[in-house]
């Protein structure tokens, strides 16, 4: 049975371009691109293009993902992350007595989904360095009110044996392909199975790449690049389904990080419309 085309892709062009139309909504961007090649994908850079810019990078959808039931959805990200100094959360309100209050740690946020109705703020991937311990990938899950909530932090527990267990030590770009059912969600690597996780997200997924609303001081951080994205809405790829894609995907990988072309190629933003000239 051939697999089946995703309900949306982006595989590395101009912003300005199609992308602009996908997941039914506009996006909100900040931050710098490199256009694709002819035989490599473009990608986004989530830096702020004035060092004066207090607002985060984000890559923000008018319109979320739903992930309501059965879903797919996989993107390049670029490794090692973006470093920074651990702090703590203020142990007052909602963070008090809580680990994030007790130890030093900070969030790398791939997706964000958010359901105002519901007062939901979730990661359905994400990444979690607590000082002293290995980075653990996972999704963070709580409601916006609650951060004591059993099962608050969901990680993909890595299968028996598995080669790259060690986050730390990724370089360059991997290709993340999330695989989600109501009741457990798979991570793909590579096109590889790296881990499950005994719960999945709720709120529709409306940011990639990293919190699209706090300030650069907070605890969640970006990631520092991602390319091409693909989803398949109401529906779990099986596990050939994901290799067959990541064949497809890794024959044309997004092009090395090189900051000069992508300034070289940011016309002009008003801190929330990314404007590329193509012809730069």
């Amino acid at each position: 049975m051939p697999r089946p085309p995703p309900s949306v892709e982006w595989t590395g062009g101009a912003v300005s371009g199609p992308a602009i139309e996908f997941a039914h909504g506009n996006i909100v961007a900040q931050g710098s691109l490199a256009p694709s090649t002819d035989s490599n994908a473009g990608y986004i850079a989530l830096r702020t293009l004035e060092k004066s810019e207090k607002k985060r990078p984000r890559y923000l959808l008018e319109k979320g993902v739903l992930t309501q039931g059965d879903h797919t959805v996989s993107m390049f990200v670029h490794f090692p992350l973006p470093s920074r100094q651990l702090r703590k959360a203020p142990s007052t309100g909602q963070h008090k007595g809580t680990p994030y209050a007790l130890k030093r740690h900070a969030w790398h946020v791939v997706m964000f989904g958010e359901d105002e109705e519901e007062d939901l703020e979730q990661y359905p991937l994400c990444f979690l360095s607590l000082e002293g311990e290995a980075i653990k990938v996972g999704a963070m899950l709580c409601n916006s009110n609650d951060w004591t909530a059993e099962q608050f932090f969901v990680p993909f527990v890595p299968m028996a044996n598995i080669e790259g267990a060690d986050i730390g030590a990724w370089s360059g770009w991997k290709l993340l392909t999330l695989v989600a059912q109501p009741n457990a969600s798979t991570l793909f690597v590579d096109g590889k199975k790296f881990g499950v996780a005994g719960k999945t997200a709720s709120a529709p997924i409306i940011a990639f790449g990293g919190h699209p609303y706090i300030q650069s001081n907070e605890t969640e951080m970006d990631v520092e690049a991602f390319s091409s994205l693909w989803i398949w809405q109401a529906r779990a790829l099986s596990v050939a389904e994901v290799a067959e894609h990541a064949r497809e995907a890794l024959a044309h990988p997004p092009r090395a990080l090189d900051r000069a072309v992508e300034q070289k190629h940011v016309a002009s933003s008003d801190g929330k419309q990314l404007v590329v000239d193509p012809a730069s």
